[in-house]
């Protein structure tokens, strides 16, 4: 009831069903719950301005779930703690904070939570103008969105050079120290000869003769001996390289067929044809950071002549990120064919339950941190309307020089079962002929370059969309994507890169 009335708008009334909810998990001892209400309740604070309230609920939330070990509450409280100390503006409290959710994170392996959490550090970092701190948290916050193909194969070519060269240098040690001592006992030898020759010539030539055949034996075994280490190293060596074509061999398998599967993941996407006949005059900057993406545009035309598109941000990029892009595909054609939805906020509501029962199957459902965001526009052009929903995302309508912007709202979607979602608004606005419709994922704002190597952000894209809007669809992507590689300069892009724009 309390999440319903909060849903609504009605947040006074909120407050008093979950502080009711609290009372009676309190008399019931169920300590999780009590938790996890007295976090909704500070959330509530949190809204209000309430700050010190807020920070009380979360204080003694952060208690219960210390003493039950809930590293999982215990991370979210911190991470609540650190965005209020951040609205404070209590830079220090909240990087403490952050910091110590993103151990916890780190030692849950929960990506999703390490991503928000190294982004929230990088920001702070930023903000009081240590940069060093604020990239190297900003170059974790982009590897966690990613997963590295080819570690272990990197990793096993590292160990057997390592073996190798070891191998070589301790062998060479080992032959200096013979040659050292066959050089000693030279030396002695020689002294020893010097002092016979005055003694006896005799005792000379017999010292010289076992000398002689001395240095004979010592010579033959000691060439017998190399040339038995020169054979090893030469069987090492070949093993060496027998195994390095091996892994470069599999290497190539596995680029291929993440090749291949660029090929199945394009073959999902809308084709050319199909896009200019459904959306009329439009333009898509698609920039995979990898062979595959994470990132992947959708669209439908619906039999009242209304059409459905979306821009959808999936966890990660490269392989991981594709995968989740064709399983997010997937379920929202279904959600469109099976369940027909009216609204857009309906439709993310209906796509939520379909991403965690897609999950639910399977062995490793507590440890599944998969999710997208994403921006989803139902447009009517008959009664020139927009209507939209948004998970984190939003959709900008740019009319007449003038920016429209409408968010979407503080939630993923998420294939974690635990994970609580409240229903989706539907936003409407009316449109005018000639508006221009824009959608696109976090990768251009995020983008690292410029003089001082620092994000592109959001405002300066929003700014730019605005600016180009005059121009034909075809100008605006190829000013997007000069601007974006003149601002990237040598760097390496950090993610996939989506922009859609869509002429009324």
């Amino acid at each position: 009831m309390a999440n319903m009335t909060g849903s609504f708008g009605n947040i006074d009334s909120a407050l008093i069903y979950f502080k009711e909810a609290r009372r009676i998990f309190i008399q019931e001892r169920r300590k999780f719950h009590t938790a996890m209400t007295m976090t909704s309740i500070a959330g509530i604070y949190t809204d209000k301005g309430l700050l010190s309230e807020s920070e009380k609920e979360l204080n003694e939330a952060r208690k219960i779930f210390e003493e039950t070990n809930n590293l999982y509450g215990l991370g979210m409280c911190l991470m609540n703690l650190g965005k209020n100390a951040t609205v404070a503006g209590k830079q220090n409290d909240a990087i403490a904070y952050f910091e110590r959710a993103y151990r916890i994170h780190l030692e849950r392996k929960d990506l999703l939570n390490l991503r928000e959490s190294t982004g929230h550090l990088s920001e702070l970092f930023r903000n009081q103008k240590k940069f060093k701190n604020a990239h190297e948290w900003l170059r974790l916050h982009a590897a966690y969105k990613d997963s590295v193909l080819n570690e272990n194969t990197n990793k096993q070519i590292l160990e057997l050079e390592a073996k190798f060269e070891n191998e070589k240098n301790a062998r060479e040690l080992a032959l200096k120290n013979l040659l050292l001592e066959n050089s000693y006992q030279e030396i002695r030898q020689k002294k020893n000869n010097l002092i016979l020759v005055f003694i006896s010539l005799t005792v000379l030539f017999l010292g010289l003769s076992f000398f002689a055949f001395r240095q004979f034996y010592q010579k033959k075994k000691f060439n017998a001996l190399l040339l038995k280490q020169n054979e090893e190293i030469l069987q090492k060596s070949a093993e060496l390289e027998q195994t390095k074509l091996i892994i470069e061999q599999k290497n190539k398998d596995v680029t291929d067929s993440i090749k291949y599967a660029r090929h199945i993941q394009n073959g999902i996407m809308p084709p050319e044809d199909l896009l200019h006949a459904t959306l009329g005059e439009h333009f898509i900057l698609y920039l995979p950071k990898d062979i595959v993406s994470g990132d992947f545009y959708w669209i439908k035309s619906m039999p009242d002549q209304s059409v459905w598109f979306s821009v959808v941000d999936c966890t990660g990029h490269g392989v991981p990120g594709a995968f989740m892009s064709v399983l997010a595909h997937a379920a929202m054609n279904s959600v469109i064919s099976k369940f027909n939805p009216s609204k857009p906020g309906i439709f993310l509501n209906f796509l939520s339950d379909t991403i965690k029962e897609t999950f639910r199957h399977s062995t490793f459902d507590s440890d599944i941190q998969d999710g997208m965001d994403l921006s989803l526009c139902q447009l009517d052009r008959k009664q020139m309307k927009l209507n939209f929903a948004g998970a984190k995302n939003p959709v900008v309508v740019v009319r007449k020089g003038q920016l429209i912007e409408i968010r979407g709202d503080k939630q993923y979607l998420s294939g974690k079962s635990e994970q609580i979602c409240t229903p989706f608004a539907t936003h409407e606005v009316a449109l005018e002929k000639g508006d221009w419709i824009y959608l696109f994922s976090d990768g251009y704002a995020d983008q690292f370059g410029g003089p001082k190597g620092k994000k592109f952000k959001y405002s300066n894209l929003k700014n730019m969309l605005n600016e180009n809007a005059g121009l034909s669809a075809y100008r605006q992507k190829e000013k997007l994507s000069s601007i974006l590689h003149n601002w990237k300069g040598e760097l390496e892009q950090i993610d996939d890169i989506l922009v859609m724009g869509i002429k009324v």
